[in-house]
């Protein structure tokens, strides 16, 4: 019996399988690669909406802080020897003053990509640090936002104004006199008092720190958000 490998033949049959084997990793690979690549694409689209949302919102606040603050500072200085506008409009400013707004971070897209790994499919690394250090800025700047506007408006402002029974409560289009079902109500209580009044100067106080309104976080949160879309619809080609 002859024992004689035929090698050639063995081996070609070899070469066969193992370039067989590379050409479906190969082919596997490429589809994997254009997968990523799709997906890739579609994460900057994501993040270009949830992006365009946070700067509209964020335009939004500032413009709504802005007016609460002008009439903290108008009412300040309309119960500390300044202008003094009608009793109704100084109520109005009163009132005003105590509204407040809550912004939540609009991050779906970036939820999905650092729960689910995917934040590797942005090749560029540069952009994607840029997208982790933006959204991790944004989470405590906004945590700041919240508990300043908790502290200055709710606790302080809410409790010297609302507290002693200066006001009720006015708003725009609504008579200070007469309650919601029409019944007439005395005057605020804060048109009478003397500049001297002890309730004023917690009041006065809580109106000067109202005035500053919280801007600072949310404008600097609105530049960060533009920049970084801009660099997202680069990518984009946008």
């Amino acid at each position: 019996m002859s024992t004689n490998i035929p090698w050639t033949r063995v081996t070609a049959e070899g070469v066969v399988i193992v370039a067989s084997i590379l050409l479906a990793f190969g082919i596997d690979a490429a589809w994997t690669g254009r997968g990523e690549r799709a997906a890739e694409i579609a994460y900057y689209q994501l993040l270009d909406r949830d992006l365009t949302q946070t700067i509209e919102q964020l335009q939004d606040y500032v413009q709504y802080e802005e007016e609460r603050a002008a009439a903290a500072l108008q009412a300040y200085q309309a119960l500390s020897g300044g202008p003094r506008p009608s009793d109704e409009e100084l109520s109005i400013a009163l009132s005003v003053a105590t509204q407040r707004r809550t912004v939540d971070l609009i991050a779906p897209a970036y939820s999905d990509m650092t729960s689910t790994g995917n934040i590797r499919l942005l090749r560029d690394r540069l952009l994607r640090d840029e997208v982790i250090r933006f959204y991790e800025a944004a989470e405590r700047d906004y945590d700041v936002i919240a508990r300043n506007t908790a502290l200055y408006v709710d606790g302080l402002l809410v409790s010297a104004l609302y507290g002693p029974g200066l006001i009720r409560g006015s708003y725009p289009g609504t008579p200070t006199a007469h309650d919601e079902m029409g019944f007439r109500e005395p005057d605020d209580r804060v048109w009478a008092l003397p500049p001297d009044a002890p309730d004023l100067a917690p009041l006065r106080s809580a109106l000067w720190l109202r005035s500053g309104g919280f801007v600072l976080e949310a404008a600097r949160q609105l530049e960060a958000a533009n920049e970084l879309r801009r660099l997202v619809r680069t990518k984009l080609g946008l």
